[in-house]
């Protein structure tokens, strides 16, 4: 029996349409910088190419200022950093 093409879901085909897939060759270095950032960071690279255009980094800022906040108001970290209040 021949194989023929495998029929994609209607599902699968909305997804795609929302989601289109790109692709680039890097060179072996900068695809080893990418990976090291990527566990350093705790990221993929979707998140690193969204900040680098703009459009994560408020959004990391906001994060990182509720983060702050929720640990001063509740005495959270070592005493120096607490009695330092930011």
């Amino acid at each position: 029996m021949a194989k023929g093409k495998k029929k994609r879901t209607p599902s699968r085909i909305r997804c795609e349409q929302s989601h289109p897939t790109m692709s680039w060759r890097v060179s072996k270095e900068l695809h080893d910088r990418l990976q090291v950032v990527k566990e350093a960071e705790g990221k993929s690279a979707t998140d690193l190419l969204k900040v680098n255009i703009g459009l994560l980094e408020a959004k990391v800022s906001k994060e990182k200022e509720a983060i702050k906040r929720y640990l001063l108001e509740h005495g959270w970290g070592h005493a120096d950093c607490v009695n330092r209040r930011y």
